[in-house]
């Protein structure tokens, strides 16, 4: 149990970070004496170091070993947190990211791996259970907890709070965990692999965050990051094939079961990310809830998750098959969101508890049969290799629904704007009609007449532009649904090709 919380902690940091600054932008923005959209490179850059970190780790796993692997990949983070605090600029603040971003990487892939080296197969699932606490609730936490520090204390505990929970970490890991108890093929370290990996996960990442600011292919520089994000991750992949030793070992993928992990691990990526970004928008944008309401509004799909993943790893264990449980979990998680959709503009906190409760516990079955299919049949030298892949496929599918979403949010508040400005062109009520309500409204409300008449039309204005985001957020939870549906009958052909491969074992 001591080895488990080890590995816990260590992740619970690295994805409660990835989030716990999306509530705050504007705070940080304010202070570093920059724009929103300057902000958001800070979590461009932790994303990218994730990145390129993550395949990374089975490297340093057989060279360096996984407990010293780990050991300093908490030190690095750590250290980086106390940076990220100390940072007065934007420029320092990114760097800071970047470094932070690396070790948590490694940090990440590393705990997996060394929770699956430390129990014999038959306990991993229990194991897990535990585990994926860290995983499924850490990118809930982050925001909620964000909420609560952006509101009532200085922004820079927002890094700080990660400071005992590392020196923690550490200890715990210098006295109780194991050393590997087999270490993959030492290999030497491949400068000109790490170059194009970095370099086209940068490109992909730039089409990602900088597409829907830029009209997406209709601007040269997205269109030219994506075909050379393309090509230079096709070159990483062909010279890890052809290498004898490679940087990065890709040979799990050749494992069927494994194959269809990573598949699903995108799946997660894209759907989970999706939800947890657009739903504190929601609330901020909709439903008018500040940062801190915004963040406990978070904490539904927390107790959800928890739940749900203990249910999952017990089901697991009565051998329920892992493909059904992710088809239910899917099912669930889109039940949810499609209740959301219905609930409109005019909702107050105690409306949105139950569908977060419903996708919280979707999201955390989901977690546990994704592992047990990843692992099923990796042998202990593959093992950080293949960790390393799956939470590259994790955190691009992050990626892919943290931008997606983002397009299609700015047009769909585009398209019900248009529609709502022709509607009061074309309106059968003149503009006085229209206006005349609003005016006599503020004046009730102890305006004088000259301040009610300058400030209606503004005030109109506000009404048409949050009926128009009330639209785009309905539509956006409507799109979201219907990608888990039609996700299910995929999850079910996966199904099939799982137990064709247990089969052949």
């Amino acid at each position: 149990m001591v080895v488990t919380l080890t590995t816990i902690v260590p992740v619970l940091m690295a994805v409660m970070d990835s989030g716990i600054t999306n509530v705050g932008f504007d705070v940080l923005a304010g202070s570093l004496g920059v724009s929103v959209d300057e902000i958001t490179a800070i979590n461009t850059s932790y994303m990218l170091a994730m990145l390129v970190a993550m395949p990374l780790a089975g490297w340093f796993a057989a060279n360096l070993g996984r407990k010293q692997s780990f050991l300093v990949s908490i030190a690095v983070f750590t250290a980086a947190s106390v940076l990220c605090a100390m940072s007065s600029s934007l420029n320092e603040l990114v760097l800071a990211r970047l470094l932070q971003g690396f070790g948590a990487g490694v940090m990440q892939t590393m705990s997996s791996a060394a929770l699956v080296d430390a129990y014999p197969k038959d306990m991993h699932v229990k194991a897990f259970k535990y585990w994926g606490l860290g995983i499924m609730v850490g990118p809930i936490l982050g925001p909620a907890l964000g909420g609560w520090i952006f509101a009532n204390a200085s922004w820079q505990f927002a890094f700080l709070i990660n400071l005992p929970l590392g020196i923690a970490a550490f200890a715990l890991g210098m006295l109780f965990l194991p050393e590997q108890s087999v270490r993959g093929e030492r290999r030497p370290f491949d400068w000109t692999s790490l170059g194009l990996m970095s370099t086209g996960f940068a490109c992909l990442l730039y089409v990602l965050q900088e597409g829907p600011r830029q009209d997406w292919f209709s601007s040269p520089a997205i269109s030219a990051a994506l075909i050379s994000g393309v090509a230079l991750v096709a070159a990483f992949v062909v010279r890890q094939l052809l290498l004898t030793k490679p940087l990065v070992d890709l040979r799990p993928l050749r494992i069927p079961s494994f194959s269809v992990g990573i598949t699903l691990a995108v799946i997660t990526g894209v759907s989970t990310t999706g939800v947890a970004f657009i739903v504190p928008l929601y609330f901020q944008q909709v439903l008018g809830f500040d940062s801190a309401l915004a963040g406990l509004g978070m904490l539904p799909t927390a107790f959800g998750s928890i739940a749900a993943i203990q249910f999952g790893g017990s089901a697991i264990a009565a051998r329920v098959p892992p493909a059904l449980l992710t088809i239910i979990a899917i099912g669930l998680v889109g039940a949810g969101t499609f209740w959301l959709a219905m609930l409109g503009k005019d909702v107050g906190f105690e409306q949105i508890v139950w569908p977060r409760l419903v996708q919280g516990i979707g999201s955390g079955m989901f977690y546990i049969p994704l592992n047990v299919l990843i692992n099923a049949r990796l042998e202990k030298r593959d093992l950080d290799g293949a960790t390393g892949i799956s939470g590259v496929a994790r955190q691009l599918g992050m990626s892919f629904g943290y931008a997606g979403l983002s397009a299609l949010l700015a047009q769909t508040q585009l398209t019900a704007m248009s529609e709502f400005s022709r509607h009061v062109k074309t309106g059968s009520l003149t503009p006085e009609l229209r206006l005349a309500p609003i005016r006599d409204w503020l004046i009730s409300h102890g305006w004088s007449a000259s301040d009610a008449a300058t400030a209606t039309l503004p005030t109109f204005g506000w009404f048409v532009q949050r009926a128009a985001l009330a639209v785009s957020f309905e539509q956006t939870f409507l799109v979201l649904t219907l990608f888990f549906a039609i996700s299910m009958p995929g999850v079910a052909v996966l199904w099939r090709l799982t137990s064709i491969g247990a089969k052949t074992q």
